[in-house]
């Protein structure tokens, strides 16, 4: 997952927004990041069996979801 993350964050880095979709850009990119740094707090935490980490980590990837879902909503 985290290697998938880093694909998407690249490719879409990479890409020139249309003029006057910075904002756009800068809240996907923001998001994007938050579901990386979600990931490898996952990660860190089962690889150390880290119980209350995982669970920290479990509510993290919930709320980077529903913020995904809201801003495909909200861009769509």
């Amino acid at each position: 997952s985290e290697s998938a993350l880093g694909s998407i964050a690249d490719a879409f880095g990479s890409v020139q927004p249309p003029r006057g979709d910075d904002e756009v850009r800068d809240e996907v990119s923001g998001l994007v990041s938050d579901a990386e740094d979600a990931v490898g707090h996952a990660r860190i935490a089962i690889r150390r069996s880290d119980r209350g980490g995982v669970a920290d980590a479990a509510k993290e990837l919930r709320k980077v979801a529903t913020d995904l879902a809201d801003a495909e909503k909200k861009l769509s």
